[in-house]
Formats: structure tokens, C-alpha cells, sequence
């Protein structure tokens, strides 16, 4: 990211505009900066796939296409706690039984973890101070939400088209959607976890199953 930023003069992918760096002042090109949210975009596209299909009982596009990363009316859905990384989602299908928001917490894997934290402390502040220079109608979403790209927060149908396209090159499973990952990942459950529950698996199997049933 470093290299990206201050590449030296006539290199293409160079953020920064040179001149303006002689001048005292930082100010940034506009064709690498696009090109660099929408390369940034990509990655949290595929980013949210590996999540959804390692973070326990997948949630539904509608709870995370407007999941925050900062407290605002809603409080933030991303929380480091006690060196875990946890996904909180609010809205899911018993809000409407209970009239009343239900939290529901989805522990991230250590390496998938390690990805997304180091994403939200280094990479979403350049992605903010570019959004707020080239696509200002797009820095609040970048500033407060976690899964933006340059065109706005993530829709169902975007999730969507990750998730297919993410199984159908690592696994040969196409036609993959959200609704299709929830029903696969109920079966592991059943299958496969469930069993080893019930048979009295070792604390680290233990610790394991909860992540993926909580």
C-alpha cells in the first residue's frame, strides 16, 4: 500500500500526484484512485464469500448488506473481543416473531480474521480519503460500513455473485446464492457436527463446533 502511495514519478499506478508533493500538498490522480476502489471493491466482494462460508450459520443478504463498522443509530457490527473477531447482525428472521432486534454474533476464523482486521485498520482509511476526494456521494458508506465498493454498499445480488463466483472456481459448484449456502451449510451441521457434538468431541473439536454453530 505504501509503494502504491508514493511510487516514483511516471510510474501508472502511482496515487499520488507528484507535483503536488514538491508543492507541500498531497492530492491524488484521479484513473489509479478509481482503479484502486474498484480493486479494493473486488476484495471485499470476496472477502464477504469467505467470511459468509467460515463464520458459522451464514447470515441472510439482508443482514449485512448495511453491516456498520462504527456505532451510529445502530451499533457497530464488527468487535475485536478478547482477541476475537466478531460479526454482529441485528435484523434476522425472528425480529419480526419477537417485535424486537435480536443480536446474533458469528465468530471469524483467526486467518480469515487476520485478513478482514488488517483490511479495516490499513486499507479503508486510503479507501475513505480517495472516496472522499473522487466519489464524495460514496464517503460515508466507506466511513461507516464495511462492505462498500465504489458504487455504493453491497446488495443481496452482489453477495450473491461473490459467493457463486467464488464456489464455482474453488469447488465446481455453480449456481451457488446465499439462499443455496444456507441450505448446504445447515446440512454440515446436521451431518457433521451435530454427531461429533453428541459423541463427546475433545475441547478443541468443541471449541471449533461452537464457532460454527453460534
Amino acid at each position: 500500500l505504501l509503494n502504491r502511495l508514493v511510487a516514483e514519478q511516471g510510474q501508472d499506478g502511482s496515487l499520488l500526484a507528484t507535483s503536488s508533493v514538491k508543492k507541500g500538498q498531497l492530492d491524488f490522480r484521479r484513473e489509479p484512485s478509481l482503479a484502486f476502489l474498484e480493486r479494493t471493491g473486488r476484495w471485499i466482494l470476496r472477502a464477504y464469500a469467505l467470511c459468509h462460508c467460515t463464520n458459522g450459520m451464514p447470515p441472510r443478504g439482508t443482514e449485512t448488506g448495511g453491516f456498520p463498522i462504527r456505532n451510529q443509530k445502530r451499533p457497530s457490527g464488527y468487535t475485536i473481543d478478547f482477541g476475537n473477531t466478531l460479526f454482529y447482525t441485528t435484523y434476522n428472521k425472528t425480529t419480526n416473531i419477537a417485535g424486537r432486534d435480536l443480536m446474533v454474533a458469528r465468530m471469524l476464523v483467526p486467518r480469515v480474521a487476520r485478513l478482514i482486521n488488517f483490511f479495516i485498520l490499513r486499507v479503508r482509511p486510503v479507501e475513505y480519503m480517495l472516496a472522499r476526494r473522487f466519489v464524495p456521494q460514496r464517503a460515508y458508506d466507506y466511513f461507516f460500513y464495511m462492505f462498500v465498493t465504489p458504487r455504493g454498499r453491497m446488495e443481496t445480488l452482489d453477495i450473491s455473485k461473490s459467493l457463486e463466483s467464488l464456489m464455482s472456481r474453488q469447488c465446481d459448484f455453480h449456481g451457488c446464492s446465499i439462499s443455496v449456502w444456507r441450505h448446504v451449510a445447515t446440512a454440515i451441521l446436521r451431518e457433521y457436527v451435530h454427531p461429533l457434538i453428541a459423541a463427546g468431541a475433545s475441547d478443541r473439536d468443541r471449541c471449533y463446533s461452537k464457532s460454527v454453530t453460534t
